[in-house]
């Protein structure tokens, strides 16, 4: 089968993008794939290209929505693939028209729950186009989409009840990270990565995320001095690239006056290090798809505690991490205290994190559930006439795989 990824970038950084790195890396010797970019930067494409899978970069940005679409249209033809694969909104938009144009048939993944009213909350300025956007996205999905895949099922019931598209075209495969490339997280890689930091033996909380609204770092500065207070040596590790929280997060550490205990790392390549050194994960977001760094924490067994909200809830909630209400900060700083004192009930639940790791979000059960996927796709198209039609609900019956329950890849939404 081949498969033809449409993503807005590959740079390695985020979840979308390093998921997509593991599935195509990892399931080459079984299906053909082949990548089409939005953005000619940042993208880091060496490792595919390596394996001999076909990469479409354009040549230049910021050319608009058509020349985008043309892009991918350029791809189809050129590839001619059997299943066109979209995540994100822009590749969505690009992939459903274009894969349109060619009669190909299309499956788009929901990697985020990007219309819950947090989103318009967190940014005001966004909420009428948002509302353009969600518009948008559930006319394609409904009529340029033949079906679905969601990272969890937080995901899938947003995009049901926001999209309006049908339960049945939704398969749920989680997406997951390597046990073998996370490591382990013994004393003596925590030590050196703390020597290498210059971190010492302080209480380190760490959190993984881009400075954006979404993300929560605000509430995280807001709970450190109650933090202080009961683990006066604490430090706060922010490890994320800069975005439209920067500025804010600059303000609020000034005027709490608590420099001396925040570091901000900026984008890193190395997390699963700076996990296993750190003490407890915290993850104060306020919607999530399902959380790239959250996952790999949890396979690490790092005492999480994270916002109550579905996404990190399915997530972590049979694991034994800490749940707090949405911005609430002083419930978030008493956990974040609870987690730091260690002891039996921490251990417990780290215990509890790794093995809810093993069930569901080890790589390889993740990759088995998307080659099942795929295998679904490939005989319903088998099956199916591939003549494009303009219908109200999409083509493909991606419901179930014998054996499936609630906490493993591969069930419908």
């Amino acid at each position: 089968m081949r498969v033809l990824h449409a993503i807005n970038q590959v740079s390695g950084r985020a979840g979308a993008e390093v998921s997509l790195r593991e599935i195509v890396l990892h399931s080459a010797g079984e299906l053909d794939h082949a990548i089409v970019v939005l953005r000619p930067e940042p993208n880091d494409l060496v490792p595919f290209e390596k394996i001999g899978v076909p990469c479409y970069v354009p040549t230049a940005s910021g050319e608009g929505r058509l020349a985008s679409i043309r892009h991918v249209w350029s791809a189809i033809r050129d590839f001619g693939p059997d299943l066109v694969h979209t995540s994100l909104f822009d590749a969505d938009l690009a992939g459903r028209i274009a894969a349109a144009l060619e009669r190909v048939p299309v499956m788009a993944s929901f990697v985020n729950t990007p219309y819950v009213p947090e989103v318009a909350a967190s940014d005001p300025a966004t909420g009428s186009k948002l509302r353009a956007i969600r518009l948008i996205d559930g006319f394609l999905a409904r009529h340029l989409t033949d079906g679905f895949q969601a990272v969890s099922q937080a995901a899938a019931d947003h995009a049901v009840e926001h999209l309006r598209i049908p339960r049945h075209a939704v398969r749920v495969v989680p997406r997951g990270r390597s046990r073998e490339a996370l490591g382990e997280r013994t004393p003596q890689r925590r030590m050196s990565v703390r020597q290498r930091q210059g971190w010492g033996t302080r209480p380190i909380i760490l959190n993984v995320a881009r400075e954006e609204p979404q993300k929560g770092q605000r509430f995280l500065i807001s709970a450190l001095p109650s933090v202080l207070e009961r683990r006066p040596d604490t430090l706060l590790v922010i490890a994320g690239r800069a975005g439209r929280s920067s500025a804010h997060l600059d303000a609020d550490i000034r005027d709490l006056g608590i420099g001396g205990s925040v570091q901000r790392l900026g984008v890193r390549t190395d997390v699963a290090d700076l996990l296993s050194a750190a003490d407890v994960f915290a993850f104060p977001s306020l919607f999530e798809g399902l959380g790239g760094a959250a996952v790999e924490a949890l396979g690490l067994g790092l005492p999480i505690v994270a916002s109550d909200i579905p996404a990190l809830r399915e997530l972590i909630g049979d694991s034994g991490g800490w749940l707090v209400p949405t911005g609430d900060t002083e419930a978030l700083a008493a956990a974040l205290g609870d987690a730091l004192d260690g002891g039996a009930e921490v251990e417990r639940r780290s215990r509890a994190a790794r093995d809810a790791f093993e069930r569901t979000y080890e790589l390889r059960r993740c990759l088995d559930g998307m080659l099942a996927l795929y295998r679904d796709v490939e005989v319903q198209l088998v099956e199916t006439t591939r003549r494009r039609r303009y219908r109200r609900a999409p083509r493909l019956q991606l419901g179930p795989v014998e054996g499936d329950d609630r906490g493993e890849p591969g069930r419908d939404a």
